[in-house]
Protein backbone atom coordinates (compact mmCIF):
# COMPACT_ATOMS: atom_id res chain seq x y z
CA UNK A 1 0.00 0.00 0.00
CA UNK A 2 2.84 2.39 0.84
CA UNK A 3 4.51 1.67 -2.50
CA UNK A 4 1.26 2.39 -4.35
CA UNK A 5 0.93 5.76 -2.60
CA UNK A 6 4.56 6.56 -3.35
CA UNK A 7 4.11 5.68 -7.01
CA UNK A 8 1.02 7.90 -7.12
CA UNK A 9 2.98 10.85 -5.74
CA UNK A 10 5.86 10.29 -8.16
CA UNK A 11 3.58 9.86 -11.19
CA UNK A 12 3.16 13.64 -11.41
CA UNK A 13 6.58 15.23 -10.98
CA UNK A 14 5.20 18.74 -11.56
CA UNK A 15 2.95 18.34 -8.52
CA UNK A 16 5.73 16.57 -6.59
CA UNK A 17 8.14 19.49 -7.07
CA UNK A 18 5.38 22.03 -6.41
CA UNK A 19 4.66 20.47 -3.01
CA UNK A 20 8.35 20.14 -2.26
CA UNK A 21 8.83 23.86 -3.01
CA UNK A 22 5.78 24.78 -0.93
CA UNK A 23 7.10 22.80 2.02
CA UNK A 24 10.43 24.62 1.93
CA UNK A 25 8.70 27.99 1.58
CA UNK A 26 6.48 27.25 4.59
CA UNK A 27 9.47 26.11 6.63
CA UNK A 28 11.44 29.27 5.84
CA UNK A 29 8.54 31.69 6.35
CA UNK A 30 7.01 30.09 9.44
CA UNK A 31 3.40 29.16 9.96
CA UNK A 32 2.24 32.31 11.72
CA UNK A 33 3.11 34.73 14.49
CA UNK A 34 3.52 31.99 17.11
CA UNK A 35 5.64 29.71 14.94
CA UNK A 36 9.27 29.33 15.94
CA UNK A 37 11.65 31.39 13.84
CA UNK A 38 13.89 29.41 11.51
CA UNK A 39 17.48 30.32 10.77
CA UNK A 40 17.27 29.74 7.03
CA UNK A 41 21.06 29.93 6.70
CA UNK A 42 21.49 26.77 8.80
CA UNK A 43 18.85 24.37 7.48
CA UNK A 44 19.26 20.61 7.33
CA UNK A 45 16.83 18.16 5.73
CA UNK A 46 16.38 14.56 6.84
CA UNK A 47 14.15 12.01 5.19
CA UNK A 48 13.26 8.32 5.32
CA UNK A 49 12.18 6.24 2.30
CA UNK A 50 10.18 8.65 0.09
CA UNK A 51 11.33 11.46 2.36
CA UNK A 52 14.91 10.31 1.77
CA UNK A 53 14.33 10.68 -1.93
CA UNK A 54 12.77 14.10 -1.35
CA UNK A 55 15.78 15.47 0.53
CA UNK A 56 18.09 14.23 -2.22
CA UNK A 57 15.87 16.01 -4.75
CA UNK A 58 16.14 19.20 -2.65
CA UNK A 59 19.92 18.95 -2.94
CA UNK A 60 19.73 18.18 -6.66
CA UNK A 61 17.53 21.23 -7.23
CA UNK A 62 19.98 23.57 -5.52
CA UNK A 63 18.15 24.43 -2.34
CA UNK A 64 20.46 26.19 0.08
CA UNK A 65 20.58 23.60 2.84
CA UNK A 66 23.69 23.01 4.91
CA UNK A 67 23.11 19.31 4.62
CA UNK A 68 20.70 16.58 3.67
CA UNK A 69 20.53 13.06 5.04
CA UNK A 70 18.69 10.22 3.35
CA UNK A 71 17.82 7.04 5.26
CA UNK A 72 16.83 4.12 3.05
CA UNK A 73 15.64 6.60 0.43
CA UNK A 74 15.16 5.97 -3.23
CA UNK A 75 18.51 7.04 -4.64
CA UNK A 76 17.75 7.43 -8.33
CA UNK A 77 17.52 10.86 -9.91
CA UNK A 78 13.90 11.69 -10.83
CA UNK A 79 14.83 13.89 -13.79
CA UNK A 80 17.72 14.23 -16.17
CA UNK A 81 21.03 14.62 -14.40
CA UNK A 82 21.57 17.65 -16.63
CA UNK A 83 18.95 19.39 -14.44
CA UNK A 84 21.08 18.95 -11.30
CA UNK A 85 22.03 22.20 -9.54
CA UNK A 86 23.79 21.11 -6.35
CA UNK A 87 24.97 24.13 -4.35
CA UNK A 88 28.69 24.09 -3.56
CA UNK A 89 28.04 24.24 0.18
CA UNK A 90 25.56 21.37 0.54
CA UNK A 91 26.75 18.30 2.45
CA UNK A 92 25.08 14.98 1.72
CA UNK A 93 24.86 11.85 3.84
CA UNK A 94 23.26 8.68 2.48
CA UNK A 95 22.42 5.64 4.65
CA UNK A 96 21.65 2.53 2.61
CA UNK A 97 20.87 -1.09 3.45
CA UNK A 98 23.13 -3.78 2.06
CA UNK A 99 20.09 -5.86 1.09
CA UNK A 100 17.89 -2.97 -0.09
CA UNK A 101 15.72 -3.81 -3.09
CA UNK A 102 17.51 -1.08 -5.10
CA UNK A 103 20.67 -3.16 -5.01
CA UNK A 104 24.28 -2.11 -4.58
CA UNK A 105 24.43 -0.30 -7.92
CA UNK A 106 22.05 2.40 -6.66
CA UNK A 107 24.58 3.43 -4.02
CA UNK A 108 27.43 3.42 -6.55
CA UNK A 109 25.33 5.51 -8.93
CA UNK A 110 24.63 8.23 -6.39
CA UNK A 111 28.28 8.29 -5.35
CA UNK A 112 29.22 8.83 -8.99
CA UNK A 113 26.54 11.51 -9.30
CA UNK A 114 27.92 13.37 -6.29
CA UNK A 115 31.45 13.16 -7.70
CA UNK A 116 30.32 14.33 -11.14
CA UNK A 117 28.58 17.35 -9.57
CA UNK A 118 31.61 18.24 -7.44
CA UNK A 119 29.67 17.98 -4.20
CA UNK A 120 32.47 18.81 -1.78
CA UNK A 121 31.20 17.05 1.33
CA UNK A 122 29.39 13.76 1.11
CA UNK A 123 29.41 10.34 2.66
CA UNK A 124 27.59 7.09 2.17
CA UNK A 125 27.09 4.30 4.67
CA UNK A 126 26.00 0.80 3.81
CA UNK A 127 24.58 -1.32 6.62
CA UNK A 128 25.35 -5.02 6.34
CA UNK A 129 22.62 -7.65 6.61
CA UNK A 130 19.98 -4.91 6.59
CA UNK A 131 16.91 -4.58 4.40
CA UNK A 132 14.97 -1.48 3.42
CA UNK A 133 13.44 0.42 6.38
CA UNK A 134 15.88 -0.93 8.96
CA UNK A 135 15.46 2.26 11.06
CA UNK A 136 11.69 1.91 11.53
CA UNK A 137 10.83 0.26 14.90
CA UNK A 138 7.43 -0.96 13.68
CA UNK A 139 8.95 -2.62 10.59
CA UNK A 140 9.96 -6.28 10.52
CA UNK A 141 13.32 -5.18 9.08
CA UNK A 142 14.14 -3.01 12.12
CA UNK A 143 17.72 -3.27 13.35
CA UNK A 144 18.10 -1.30 16.59
CA UNK A 145 21.91 -1.21 16.66
CA UNK A 146 22.20 -0.10 13.05
CA UNK A 147 19.37 2.42 13.46
CA UNK A 148 21.08 3.97 16.49
CA UNK A 149 24.44 4.02 14.73
CA UNK A 150 23.03 5.64 11.60
CA UNK A 151 21.41 8.41 13.65
CA UNK A 152 24.63 8.96 15.61
CA UNK A 153 26.48 9.37 12.29
CA UNK A 154 23.88 11.86 11.09
CA UNK A 155 24.09 14.00 14.24
CA UNK A 156 27.90 13.97 14.15
CA UNK A 157 27.92 14.81 10.45
CA UNK A 158 25.51 17.72 10.92
CA UNK A 159 27.46 19.08 13.92
CA UNK A 160 30.71 18.92 11.95
CA UNK A 161 29.11 20.70 8.99
CA UNK A 162 27.83 23.50 11.26
CA UNK A 163 31.19 23.85 12.95
CA UNK A 164 33.01 23.98 9.60
CA UNK A 165 30.52 26.50 8.26
CA UNK A 166 30.78 28.77 11.29
CA UNK A 167 34.59 28.64 11.27
CA UNK A 168 34.78 29.25 7.53
CA UNK A 169 36.41 25.88 6.79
Amino acid sequence: AARAEMDKILSNLTAFYYHLNEGVDILKSGLGPTAPKVNSSELFAVGYCLGGQMVLELARRGYDFKGVTSFHGELGNLTSKSNDKFTPSVAISVHHADLDYQGPQALLDIENELRANNVSRWMTHKYGHCHHAWTVPSNANYKPFEAAQSHDYMFSFNAAILEASRSGA
